[in-house]
């Protein structure tokens, strides 16, 4: 699978641009649902290099970035 995130920093042309999502506290809930909608748009849009993932946002507890990444 080619690594757009590492070829949009190699290439001095392109600036490269992520899009932190920040997921929510439980484990199914309209934040998770937010940030899997989101992540199909940056996917699909051809507009965005990388996703990011806040871990525990605010101090807050919320599902482990570890696992909505593997979900996205």
């Amino acid at each position: 699978m080619e690594n757009k995130f590492k070829q949009s920093l190699l290439d001095k042309s392109v600036f490269s641009v992520t899009w932190e999502l920040v997921p929510g506290r439980g484990a199914k809930e309209k934040a998770q649902e937010t940030v899997f909608l989101n992540a199909e748009a940056a996917a699909k849009s051809g507009k965005i290099h990388a996703l990011t993932i806040t871990d525990n946002p605010g101090g807050n507890p919320a599902i482990l970035a570890d696992y909505l990444g593997m979900e996205i």
